[in-house]
């Protein structure tokens, strides 16, 4: 792998656990269709900035504002709004690592519709990401429970439009599509569905803008949204989408351990076994 697009990927993943911890704190004051159109709204503005102080906008073709655009509604819009409504209703450690099979979905795709090399060290790695993350569950607590309900097959689903995502986002940077348009139009097409939905809601109950929501919702938006896909952007512009989906994995263990520093969690001897190992999956998708 690219060691710059290992570095750009990986500090995408920094950016979006940030962006989750972020985004847990707002739940506690906020609702699901506020924090969404307040991150996407706020990530847009940065986004528009960004793009009128580095680059023209261009002639892009179509079909690539299509897949731009359909990227963002499920990546964007669609994940988020149903992975934070699962974090409302159901233990994290239930939701967390199912919606973190985005790696695996990741590279499967990629392969099949790219066209990209199936490399055994890249499902490997993969494999080992999803058993880091099996780990990274906690089995005790007061929300233990084993029973399988549909809520977890919701998380998975959120798990595969991750992952597709990143096959699209590929294909449409690859047709020739800069990082920051492809972001533009991605970002566009979920503020506007966010924001649709926040109304929508708003027509049946009050909404509450509380300061402290929107501050960690504004926070969210600017870590995930804006710097950690621009640094995705980069990344995907310049490496295979198989080689650099296990680095997504990252995700759940630095949200963990985020959490830790700012939420005064403690680990488990668990916990830190599963960090070892997706830690040990991603170093392997460097090879």
């Amino acid at each position: 792998m690219i060691s710059l697009a290992f570095a750009l990927a990986f500090g995408a993943a920094i950016c979006w656990g940030l962006s989750q911890i972020a985004g847990k704190l707002a739940l506690k004051s906020v609702e699901v269709p506020v924090l969404n159109a307040i991150r996407t709204s706020f990530a847009l503005a940065l986004v528009i900035l960004y793009l009128l102080s580095t680059e023209d906008l261009g002639y892009v073709r179509a079909e690539l504002i299509l897949v731009a655009t359909f990227t963002g509604v499920i990546a964007w819009f669609a994940a988020p709004m149903l992975f934070y409504y699962l974090m409302q209703r159901e233990a994290v450690h239930r939701i967390a690592p199912i919606s973190n099979t985005q790696p695996l979905w990741g590279v499967v795709a990629a392969v099949l519709l790219l066209g990209e090399e199936a490399k055994s060290t890249i499902f490997l790695s993969v494999a080992l990401v999803l058993l880091g993350s099996y780990f990274l569950a906690p089995t005790e607590g007061p929300n233990k429970s084993r029973r399988w309900n549909p809520k977890l097959l919701l998380a998975l689903l959120v798990g595969v439009m991750w992952g597709i995502a990143i096959v699209l986002n590929k294909y449409g940077l690859s047709g020739g599509m800069s990082p920051a348009i492809f972001l533009l139009v991605g970002i566009v097409s979920a503020s506007a569905a966010c924001n649709i939905a926040m109304f929508a809601h708003r027509a049946k109950k009050r909404v509450n803008f509380n300061g402290r929501g929107v501050g960690f919702s504004i926070l969210s938006g600017i870590s995930g949204l804006f710097v950690g896909q621009i640094l995705w952007q980069h990344a995907l512009k310049i490496e295979e989408a198989s080689a650099l989906s296990p680095v997504v994995g990252a995700l759940v263990p630095l949200a963990f351990l985020f959490s830790i520093l700012f939420l005064g969690e403690r680990p488990t001897k668990r916990a830190i076994l599963g960090m070892i190992v997706v830690f040990t999956g991603i170093s392997l998708a460097t090879m």
